[in-house]
């Protein structure tokens, strides 16, 4: 049975597991997609985490007992029907690694024992499910795979990476950093794409369910396609 939880005057928390895994997430979207077929009086909004989904509603249309009613009895349909696999969407993130665009590569490389081009290896070596959009400029987060995304935070913090910058520290990785700014978080690599369209609507280019695969680029096919980037002339390759 799902955990119900109360989250403010006006809202309701259900917590689907403890793990961040794909199977977990595929019931959180399950879930949603059917609430969403759903004509409830008074669900505002619906927001998925890792393993939990956060319903908003208005307590002047449906009380919190009435709305968790009508969710649980919910949750029993779905139990009695067939586990949920979403259409894989895959999206190519083109990416160069390294010296400028990287600064973290050598440290990682010498901490794990290994070559820098090893480390770029372990990063492209699989496809990633994006789990959640965080707050700063809808930046896509995925839970990574292997030792290279084990590796804690930095002891101290970088001031500034730029927008692009590929990162991941502590077992979870973003695609690419949405914004400038400052981060902990490990630093090896550059992608010409760009996340935050704030003029746009959804205005993130990757979403949470969406999957990601990198693809490693030289230095001059990263400033073409930047270049397409800024004159909204970039087609987003899907494999």
């Amino acid at each position: 049975m799902l955990d119900y939880r109360i989250a403010g005057d006006r809202g309701i928390l259900i917590n689907f597991g403890n793990a961040i895994e794909e199977e977990i997430f595929q019931r959180v979207q399950a879930y949603q997609k059917n609430l969403g077929k759903k004509t409830i009086p008074g669900v505002r909004e619906t927001v998925r985490g890792f393993c939990t989904l956060y319903i908003s509603f208005d307590p002047l249309q449906i009380d919190f007992n009435t709305l968790l009613e009508k969710l649980k009895k919910l949750e029993q349909k779905l139990s009695q029907e067939k586990p949920f696999h979403p259409e894989k969407k895959i999206f190519e993130i083109p990416a160069v690694y390294g010296g400028p665009y990287g600064p973290d590569l050598p440290s990682v490389a010498k901490t794990l024992n290994i070559s820098e081009d090893e480390v770029i290896q372990k990063h492209l070596a699989h496809d990633y499910l994006i789990y959640i959009n965080g707050h700063i400029g809808g930046s896509a987060f995925f839970k990574g795979i292997g030792e290279l995304f084990e590796l804690p935070r930095k002891k101290t913090p970088a001031l500034s990476y730029p927008a692009g910058t590929l990162l991941f520290a502590d077992g979870m990785g973003v695609v690419f950093k949405a914004l400038d700014g400052p981060t902990g978080w490990h630093g090896i690599g550059q992608s010409p794409l760009r996340q935050w369209y704030p003029d746009r609507n959804p205005p993130v280019l990757i979403k949470s369910g969406d999957w990601i695969r990198y693809r490693r680029i030289d230095e001059k096919e990263f400033r073409q396609i930047k270049q397409e980037v800024e004159r909204n002339r970039f087609q987003n390759r899907i494999p």
